[in-house]
């Protein structure tokens, strides 16, 4: 177990977009249990039995999905692991994958599995497949117990550890990278051949993440080769098109590590094998240190870590993919039922990283609202550049659309409106183009608005003018208010109401579409 202390402000903030401010603490649970031995056909496993408010969850934890990806593992595909001997204890989360913080290890390929009330492998429960979000800069499966989802739905969860910054995503240009996506689809494997010992059914397989976790399964589901591996996709404030990471920006992050670990060299394999050498720790350190410095150039919607054309997964831009109907990758994904949605003020958390940059007005309180003048003079001017260049039209365009006729001393409404506009950028338009290429299939297409305004927040103090649900507000309600709801903060009735709705809503679809 390593404890990485380096963290910068996007390290601060990724982390708080995965479940708020404890998000690499490991989870304790207070609730009875005990421990039952289980057989696979990869061996006996020890897991837990723990008791519910309304019944039980059988609980298997760090189940190895693949070898341990170190040494000459490292920044490789991820391999099928070894038989273990003697009985495998399921009973502790394993590490997270390499980040800022603490209980974090690059031997972290795991997985979790949550069964509700009674081990039959004969069940046939439909299967709910996780992967956490985090900008593929932070995140673990292991801060998510589906338990409480598992237990109203009557289904399996399973939560997903992958590969995450440099490790997950480091290409040179002329190798594959993307190493965290094909860790993903290995964890998918891994539930194709084993999920049916604990009761799943391989034919009901749904696959469902948040931000980067969403991506993840717009990407997987875009992939044919995962044909089989799964039969229905839930994106949670995410998409595989729009603003995405070309890999220009991760050269720029990738370039800044190289250098500042000596590592440079003309030969893209001399500079990998020089990376393999350094330890864990260094690299990460030089990671937050190079990322923070790219980013803290200038605002960027652009990501600089996550999924790139690396010419095997993916040979073309991924939204042209969507519009070409006879390629393999759509069909595929006009094969498999799909569930997206977004919240209501998504854009609300990372308007204050964009104000960061304003620092023409030092003096402005941008915690009260964001005025018209930003929206138009300093917002919009950014997006336009980084998405189509200079382009003075479409600049106006945009203007005419969200900032015109400005609401004369209506602060809230000029701040409604540039919440509105970047959300539009980041999180609307991809989601409505995701949808647009599914309609009109055999298959089932949904949309949904998540707007409750919680009693809590990922970023607190909540600025004054952020009202509805912000981006990451949604998880809590899906896992049913488990350990991702304030311990100091009673549970609401209201609350609780939503999240058995949003519970229902999801297990449903899992099992029937």
């Amino acid at each position: 177990m390593t404890e990485i202390q380096s963290v910068g402000w996007y390290g601060v903030l990724s982390l708080l977009l995965l479940q708020g401010n404890h998000v690499l603490s490991q989870p304790s649970s207070d609730l009875p249990s005990t421990t039952i031995q289980w057989s696979t056909r990869l061996g006996p496993v020890l897991g837990l039995n723990v008791s519910l408010d309304n019944g039980s969850s059988f609980q298997f934890k760090g189940i190895p999905f693949a070898k341990p990806p170190i040494g000459d593992l490292r920044f490789r595909k991820p391999e099928v692991p070894n038989a273990w001997s003697g009985i495998l204890n399921c009973t502790t989360y394993m590490d997270a994958c390499m980040q800022s913080g603490t209980h974090v290890s690059e031997d972290c390929l795991y997985l979790n599995v949550f069964v509700p009330n009674s081990l039959d492998a004969s069940a046939k429960r439909a299967v709910m497949v996780w992967f956490h979000g985090g900008g593929f800069i932070s995140g673990s499966g292991s801060k998510t117990d589906g338990s409480t989802l598992a237990l109203h739905g009557d289904v399996i969860v399973v939560t997903v550890n992958y590969r995450l910054n440099l490790f997950g995503f480091f290409t040179t240009g002329d190798n594959s990278g993307n190493y965290g996506l094909w860790d993903q689809m290995l964890a998918l494997q891994w539930v194709k051949d084993n999920i049916g010992d604990y009761g799943g059914d391989t034919t009901r397989v749904t696959i469902f993440g948040e931000s980067a976790g969403a991506v993840s399964v717009g990407m997987l589901a875009i992939i044919p080769q995962n044909r089989g591996l799964f039969q229905r996709v839930i994106a949670q404030s995410g998409s595989s098109v729009g603003p995405r990471n070309s890999g220009v920006e991760a050269m720029k992050v990738f370039s800044r590590v190289v250098n500042e670990l000596g590592c440079s060299s003309d030969s893209s394999v001399s500079t990998v094998k020089c990376l393999r050498r350094q330890s864990a720790e260094q690299l990460t350190i030089a990671f937050y240190a190079a990322f923070n410095a790219v980013q803290d150039a200038s605002f960027t919607i652009l990501s600089a870590m996550g999924p790139t054309i690396d010419g095997e997964l993916f040979s073309e831009d991924f939204e042209a993919k969507l519009t070409d109907y006879e390629s393999d990758a759509m069909k595929f994904f006009r094969d498999v039922d799909f569930l997206t949605g977004l919240n209501s003020a998504e854009a609300g958390i990372f308007y204050k990283d964009l104000l960061r940059h304003q620092r023409e007005f030092p003096t402005f309180n941008f915690t009260v609202a964001i005025p018209a003048s930003i929206a138009n003079n300093n917002v919009i001017p950014t997006l336009v550049r980084q998405l189509y260049g200079n382009c003075d039209d479409i600049s106006k365009s945009i203007a005419d659309r969200y900032v015109y006729p400005i609401p004369n001393g209506d602060l809230d409404a000029q701040t409604s409106r540039a919440i509105k506009l970047y959300a539009d950028v980041i999180y609307h338009s991809q989601a409505f183009r995701s949808l647009d290429a599914h309609l009109g299939t055999n298959a089932k297409t949904y949309q949904y608005l998540f707007s409750h305004e919680p009693r809590w927040g990922l970023v607190e103090p909540r600025p004054l003018w952020l009202h509805g649900a912000n981006h990451g507000d949604d998880i809590a309600f899906v896992f049913g208010l488990n350990e991702m709801y304030p311990s100091d903060i009673p549970k609401d009735d209201t609350e609780l109401a939503i999240s058995r709705r949003i519970m229902s809503y999801w297990t449903n679809f899992a099992k029937s579409g």
